[in-house]
């Protein structure tokens, strides 16, 4: 697929370098994409993506237990050069081996109990194969917002360290489906960034969301940022926008991705660089719309319609270990909400101006 645009990010906003996005490549996957034990079992509700070694790659499905247990799946995503250009072109993609999520008791988690919606490798070397892992939870029966630290040998144990003030109720707290949903980890596994989809019932006022920023070593919260939403491209309606997804290319800047809906099927998103170390600590002001706080900074980088990307509901984002020409390559993935007929979506985009590799991981073959 030929490139359709070109997007530049005036650096000096945020004193970084220029960056460029376009797009690459896209492809599909259906329903029946699954493989080895759990084949049968629909791959669907894609929220999540993140590398794993070169080619491979963790996906995560936003199921809650509607369709099947709360899984991820591992799977190859290779890449070839356009015959003309030369540029970076999904190959196949490899199908996806699945496997089940278990609690600190080894087993699968109960429907409801674990909204899975990003998950990060931690650290460079993948040998204990460890990630943080974002759930949504459910507030409808009580259950919160929450991190995990998931072990594919030891099972989950969840980090106590998301402030009171997101604990669901009836008029505080985290909205129903509205919790956790983007994460990133800094490229030393030392800083993770975690933000709810939407404002808490108690920040609606202000339009914005909560980033907070979380030490991996000391496991506790040393930050926390307020994050605006928009402005929309679809309609004017604010309840509409939701932040997605997270990248942290380094301490305190970050790589946003947003959605953009306008309540009849139609999507669209942007990507934006965040920068939140000139931002104000937030975590005593409850609710954000009583103190005038300092958000993160952000500019955009591109809306997708404007690059071509079909319109999906894209809800996972990373950036591949491999590299293009110019650039690091970065994968978006939608989530089909488990739809008859309607496969998810990977699109391929580069980013120009994020130089070097990507980490080394091994290969896990013994996944």
């Amino acid at each position: 697929m030929s490139l359709i645009a070109s997007v530049v990010l005036a650096g000096a906003c945020l004193g970084g370098p220029e960056w460029h996005v376009k797009r690459l490549d896209s492809a599909s996957m259906p329903h029946d994409w699954g493989r080895g034990e759990h084949a049968s079992i629909p791959v669907v509700e894609l929220s999540a993506i993140e590398p794993i070694g070169r080619g491979w790659y963790v996906v995560v499905s936003g199921d809650r237990g509607e369709t099947a247990a709360p899984r991820y799946g591992l799977m190859r995503i290779e890449f070839g050069a356009d015959a003309e250009t030369g540029e970076p072109r999904f190959r196949p993609l490899g199908r996806v081996d699945q496997h089940f999520f278990l609690n600190s008791a080894g087993e699968e988690f109960p429907p409801n109990t674990l909204d899975p919606e990003s998950m990060r490798l931690l650290g460079e070397a993948n040998l204990s194969r460890q990630f943080l892992l974002a759930s949504e939870g459910h507030a409808k029966t009580g259950i919160g917002t929450s991190l995990l630290l998931y072990d594919q040998v030891s099972g989950s144990e969840e980090l106590a360290l998301t402030p009171s003030k997101f604990a669901p109720s009836e008029s505080h707290g985290i909205a129903h489906d509205r919790g956790f949903e983007a994460l990133g980890v800094t490229p030393d596994g030392r800083f993770a960034y975690a933000a709810n989809e939407e404002p808490l019932m108690q920040d609606a006022g202000s339009g914005s969301v909560r980033i907070l920023e979380i030490d991996l070593v000391t496991r506790m919260v040393t930050g926390e940022f307020a994050y605006e939403l928009g402005p929309t491209t679809l309609n004017d309606d604010p309840k509409r926008l939701g932040l997605v997804e997270l990248i942290a290319v380094e301490r305190g800047r970050l790589i946003a991705l947003e959605r953009d809906e306008d309540g009849q099927g139609g999507f669209d998103g942007r990507l934006y660089h965040v920068d939140v170390r000139t931002s104000d600590n937030v975590a005593g002001v409850d609710p954000l719309a009583v103190v005038p706080t300092k958000p993160a900074i952000k500019h955009r980088l591109a809306t997708l319609s404007d690059l071509g990307v079909p319109a999906a509901n894209y809800e996972g984002m990373c950036l591949s270990n491999d590299v293009g020409e110019d650039g690091r390559l970065l994968i978006l993935v939608s989530d089909n909400d488990a739809q008859e007929g309607v496969d998810s979506r990977f699109e391929l985009l580069q980013i120009d101006g994020i130089r070097g590799e990507g980490p080394v991981t091994p290969t896990p073959s013994d996944w």
